[in-house]
């Protein structure tokens, strides 16, 4: 007996193969299909966002399981005009209509918290030139204050302090210490500075301890070129 041969995929899910879609309907699927198909959806605002602007109306994105990413930039491309008049201080429409994952990588690909991702540690610049740094696991499992520099998982870099320039200023051989960097009036837990200066693909930083509390040393590039 023959082997029954899989279903053909339908258009729609073919085009999802290579992008998250916009202008698609749960309906051109599949059953089988369906069971993989997500969408990032907000429902239209009718009201003022705390701008004062109108939220407007916002394209909902298709995309397969698992390409949240892509699907994010899909959705923040196509609703870009929308998304501008959010007001992202605040708690808005797009807060409260998506999980946080996609709220974060939606307002990534936006340019309103772009972020590096490392095992332990999160950077996010924002558009006003603050700079936040977070523990990774408190980064995903707080989703109300996970701003707040009480903590000693968050660090507040000051929109007017550079990492770039306390690392390149830095004399050769000389750690960065977590009074260093309290100096450079960083606010919140510095520590998460260190590890993000440790792990970070921008900096060469080698870990190391100075009287028991942990620090870093910038490598002399100089040295080595």
């Amino acid at each position: 007996m023959r082997p029954v041969p899989p279903p053909t995929m339908t258009q729609a899910f073919d085009a999802l193969q290579e992008e998250p879609q916009t202008g698609l309907s749960r309906g051109q699927f599949a059953p089988e299909e369906r069971a993989q198909v997500r969408v990032i959806e907000v429902a239209s605002s009718k009201g003022r966002t705390s701008s004062g602007d109108y939220g407007g109306s916002f394209t909902t994105v298709y995309y397969i399981a698992g390409d949240e990413s892509a699907a994010a930039r899909v959705f923040s491309e196509t609703n870009a005009d929308t998304i501008e008049r959010i007001d992202f201080s605040a708690p808005n429409i797009l807060s409260s209509n998506l999980p946080r994952e996609l709220y974060d990588l939606v307002l990534h690909h936006a340019g309103e918290r772009v972020r590096e991702l490392y095992p332990t540690v999160v950077r996010e610049d924002r558009p006003n030139g603050v700079t936040w740094v977070l523990d990774r696991e408190y980064y995903e499992a707080t989703t109300r204050r996970r701003y707040s520099i009480t903590s000693s998982k968050v660090a507040k870099v000051p929109a007017d302090v550079s990492l770039e320039e306390i690392v390149s200023e830095q004399p050769v051989g000389e750690p960065i210490l977590p009074e260093t960097l309290e100096r450079a009036d960083i606010k919140g837990g510095v520590r998460q500075v260190l590890d993000y200066l440790r792990v970070a693909t921008s900096f060469e930083c080698t870990p190391t301890t100075v009287d028991g509390q942990i620090a870093v040393v910038p490598k002399d590039t100089a040295a080595q070129a």
